[in-house]
């Protein structure tokens, strides 16, 4: 599997800010380099997975959220083999702390249950799949107006007639480093790991 194109879905008022990067990238690369592209992102990240995926040509598509900056080589390589193998893979980590199912109860949040610990997976991009996959399974979901958490969730709506999965997802161990900034605390953990790469 080889890597032909990036496309980045952004708002037009955020094309200033990644052109210059795309610039600087696309002159550090040869001439037969990846390509890089710009398209209009939606109102929700699934309208702009949609727009990007429409964009898109080849046989497989990776979508990779930007809030993941630490995904290694390895990983990427991991999911694509699977994808390639599979027509759909993700990576995800097992969960290892205890889960429990809430419920709000007279103002206050009370256990409802248990889960089963080993069931449970915490899910990463990036994921790939085969083009026909998604783009079948996004516009199933735009249709039916559900929204999916992730892209998997959507190719997971994909059933036969039985109500069975038509294209199973197989997951891929994730690592801990791709782990999402979300909070300060998460920006400075990069930031540090950034660091201790580069030194």
């Amino acid at each position: 599997m080889r890597l032909i194109e990036i496309i980045i879905a952004a708002r037009p008022d955020e094309y200033g800010s990644i052109s210059p990067l795309f610039s600087a990238l696309a002159e550090a690369q040869p001439e037969d380099a990846v390509a890089l592209r710009m398209v209009e992102g939606g109102a929700e990240r699934q309208q702009s997975v949609g727009n990007a995926v429409r964009a898109a040509g080849g046989d497989f598509v990776m979508v990779h959220d930007a809030a993941r900056p630490l995904v290694s080589a390895q990983l990427i390589n991991r999911v694509c083999v699977a994808a390639r193998r599979d027509g759909a893979a993700i990576p995800a980590l097992q969960a290892s702390d205890t889960v429990k199912a809430v419920v709000l109860q007279d103002n206050r949040l009370v256990v409802r249950e248990t889960l089963e610990r080993k069931t449970l997976w915490l899910v990463q991009t990036p994921q790939v799949f085969r083009r026909e996959i998604l783009a079948t399974a996004l516009t199933q979901a735009e249709v039916a107006g559900f929204t999916g958490t992730d892209c998997a969730s959507l190719v997971e709506q994909l059933t036969d007639a039985q109500g069975q999965p038509l294209h199973p997802v197989t997951v891929v161990e994730g690592e801990a480093n791709n782990f999402k900034v979300t909070y300060p605390p998460d920006l400075e953990r990069a930031a540090a790991l950034l660091k201790k790469a580069t030194d």
